[in-house]
C-alpha cells in the first residue's frame, strides 16, 4: 500500500528546504497552502530542526 504525504507534511518539507537552501529561518514565511496555526507550527519545527 502506498501512502503520500498530506498537505502539512509537504508544507513542513518546503519550509525545511527553504531554510537549508537560502540559509535563513523559515519562520517569516507566509501562511500560504496551510491554516495559519498549522503553518506557524510547521515553520517553527523546521526552523528548530535546522538550527534557526
Amino acid at each position: 500500500m502506498r501512502r503520500h504525504p498530506d498537505d502539512t507534511a509537504v508544507y513542513l518539507d518546503a519550509a525545511t528546504l527553504y531554510g537549508i537552501l537560502f540559509r535563513e529561518s523559515p519562520r517569516p514565511l507566509s501562511n500560504l497552502y496551510a491554516a495559519a496555526a498549522t503553518a506557524t507550527s510547521m515553520r517553527d519545527v523546521a526552523a528548530t530542526a535546522i538550527g534557526y
